[in-house]
């Protein structure tokens, strides 16, 4: 396997991912199916925070680390305390949603630095 059919199977792949997990959403929000009350309320949402952080990657240019998003809160709103921890695993879950990816993992002191995905291509069957 070549590394331009690695990368065109792994489009392809996301793609029908991506594909049926809208598929699946489409489904649950015909069925109408009320949402929960109590803690459990919140595991099927995304936070504010979470939709803020993905409004503000998809406005910037180029690459990022944890604290240019974290700049960004704070400049959007100043009184505004952030942690650390929380902003760093809403990033770990836009990674695992192919939102962003990760141009240099971070090593110690130096920080992981971020991109947005590029979008996926569309495969024609053939």
């Amino acid at each position: 396997m070549r590394e331009t059919e690695y990368h065109r199977l792994k489009r392809q792949a996301l793609g029908e991912y991506h594909k049926k997990l809208e598929a699946i959403e489409t489904v649950w929000k015909l069925a109408g199916v009320k949402e929960r009350s109590g803690k459990f309320a919140l595991a099927g949402k995304r936070s504010g925070l979470t939709q803020e952080v993905r409004q503000i990657i998809q406005s910037m240019r180029g690459h990022f680390t944890l604290r240019d998003v974290e700049a960004s809160l704070k400049k959007a709103d100043q009184g505004r305390t952030i942690r650390l921890p929380s902003l760093s695993t809403i990033l770990l879950r836009l990674l695992s949603d192919s939102a962003i990816k990760v141009v240099t993992p971070g090593v110690g002191r130096q920080a992981t630095v971020y991109a947005k995905a590029e979008p996926v291509a569309e495969i024609s069957s053939r």
